[in-house]
């Protein structure tokens, strides 16, 4: 599928927006046209039992009232989502309570849409013959849901039926969302204001470009980013004078990139001078660094960071295969991992985070069981769980687009109107056998049992998720999670991702959001270094606003 339109008289325009990110799940790189080669059309359906009481899908021959679609010449039969008949009566009164109704706002979740989008997924299981395990919910961030529904006062099974009927979210992801929920909710209640603030440190430098990877990364020559930490110095004095202006309070720090352990020693030492001599940390309860590529830590660099004060370092050797390692442009070995993590053990008692990453090319079943049971006789603090996401600026993301046997467009796979675009079979490498494979690519229902057995490994040596987040493009529309051991999970993970408070973002691509009560306002920098040292004033000038 390539192109789509929708075609309605009665929904409007925000519906069917939010029904094309349903479709996008599918088929990751369909564009919305208006002379789009498929045309999914919708209408509502009325009944008096309520003012709009659900929609359906059908041939708009036999039902003409009723919401229809047709995919080419492919006729469905009829479709329905009838909000009283899945949800029970208190379920439905809980819904009213979070403000949910038919006639909200456009822009605004609606039951309208949530029972579109309902008739849409159907439409495209049904096509696809693929079941999306977070049912409608497409967004960066499902576990606020959970979290708006306990503040709403609705009991763990509520929430669930919830989830489950009206969102069509899978048993196995709302038990996700229920665990996660249980890890973040001291944090979030003890946190949860308008006076503390977050710190997010962008360092954009990287020793070399992985084939997967679309942040800023430039590369680390020293006059560039000396003059860079010149510009960041003058950000990080801003945010201090506005900290005092306006009674803030910082509770976390997390220095990312990029490659921040890039920096040659000096420049890490000036970089970590700035932020402790001006920011008001001594009441920070975590100061995070990333040394995301191995082999640039040193024992130097490491004791500067002990000196400063860090308290959690990530260390991502994302794969413990070293064919792998080279396949995707990293300039580490396995054994670079693994010498960086007992010299920085031996300088420091600090937290220690190690990222995998599942649906690498050339990866399956046998390369995640090597990785996550490594990390885990490692007894590494905590570990993120990645699945391989294709974002357009990334190499990786193109390759992918280009595989395909003219059927599916370039979208990954699985996401065909032809189920046999799942066909090829066979050996995979690292001597896994029998895993589905696109193109040297996982099949999707197998990538989700890999995560899945990485998730029994973690849990059953007692690492439990603590934060989850999604991302476009993400290879079988799945999730990364975080997995800590007991009192090891990240306090910075925890409120960037529920929202709960300010975070400010400082230097080239970060950016920052502002709470504003109930809601909050972003603000990015430019991501080309360059243009952030020009931007800068003007973004410190919009934080300004929205604090006064």
């Amino acid at each position: 599928m390539k192109t789509v339109r929708f075609d309605s008289a009665s929904l409007p325009e925000s519906v069917l927006n939010a029904c094309g990110q349903v479709v996008r799940a599918f088929f990751p790189g369909v564009r919305f046209v208006g002379d789009g080669d498929v045309c999914i059309c919708l209408e509502a359906c009325f009944s008096e039992e309520f003012e709009s009481e659900s929609v359906s899908c059908g041939n708009p021959h036999s039902c003409p009232r009723a919401m229809y679609a047709t995919l080419h010449t492919l006729s469905v039969s009829r479709l329905s989502f009838h909000v009283s008949h899945n949800l029970t009566g208190d379920e439905i009164a809980a819904l009213w309570r979070l403000g949910l109704s038919w006639d909200r706002e456009p822009g605004e979740e609606s039951l309208l849409r949530i029972a579109a989008q309902r008739v849409v997924l159907g439409l495209m299981e049904k096509v696809t013959g693929r079941v999306m395990p977070w049912g409608i919910l497409t967004g960066v961030r499902p576990g606020r849901l959970w979290h708006e529904l306990t503040v709403a006062g609705l009991a763990p099974e509520a929430r669930r039926g919830i989830l489950a009927r009206l969102y069509g979210v899978a048993e196995a992801k709302i038990d996700l969302l229920q665990d996660v929920g249980a890890a973040q909710e001291a944090v979030l209640r003890a946190w949860q204001d308008d006076c503390h603030v977050a710190v997010y440190v962008s360092i954009p430098f990287c020793p070399s470009r992985c084939s997967y990877c679309a942040f800023p990364g430039f590369p680390a020559r020293r006059a560039e980013m000396a003059a860079y930490l010149g510009v960041l110095g003058d950000e990080i004095g801003l945010l201090a004078q506005d900290l005092e202006t306006y009674g803030l309070r910082i509770n976390a720090v997390y220095i990312g990139g990029g490659t921040p352990t890039a920096l040659e020693t000096g420049l890490l030492e000036r970089l970590l001078e700035s932020l402790t001599g001006l920011l008001p940390m001594a009441g920070a309860a975590e100061f995070c660094c990333e040394a995301g590529r191995p082999e640039t830590l040193t024992a130097d660099k490491l004791a500067v960071l002990a000196a400063a004060g860090v308290t959690r370092l990530c260390i991502n050797p994302q794969t413990l295969d070293d064919g792998t390692l080279r396949r995707i442009g990293r300039s580490h070995s396995a054994g670079d991992f693994y010498r960086a993590l007992e010299l920085a053990r031996r300088t420091a008692s600090w937290h220690i985070n190690a990222d995998m990453i599942l649906g690498l090319p050339g990866e399956g079943e046998g390369h995640a069981e090597k990785t996550i049971k490594g990390l885990v006789e490692l007894a590494i603090d905590s570990v993120t769980v990645h699945y391989l996401t294709l974002k357009r600026g990334a190499a990786l993301g193109s390759e992918r687009r280009e595989v395909g046997d003219g059927r599916d467009h370039g979208v990954r796979a699985g996401a065909g109107l032809d189920e046999n675009v799942n066909g090829a079979g066979g050996a995979a490498a690292g001597g896994d056998t029998g895993v589905a494979r696109v193109d040297g690519w996982l099949d999707d229902s197998v990538l989700a049992r890999i995560g899945e057995n990485v998730r029994r490994e973690l849990v059953g040596s007692g690492y439990q998720p603590y934060y989850l987040y999604r991302q476009k493009g993400m290879v079988g529309n799945l999730e990364n999670v975080g997995y800590a051991l007991p009192g090891a999970q990240s306090l910075y993970n925890i409120v960037m991702i529920a929202e709960s408070q300010h975070v400010v973002g400082l230097g080239a691509g970060a950016a920052s959001k502002i709470r504003l009560g109930d809601t909050h306002k972003n603000l990015f920098h430019a991501k080309d270094v360059a243009s952030y040292g020009k931007r800068m004033p003007e973004i410190v000038e919009k934080r300004r606003w929205f604090w006064q």
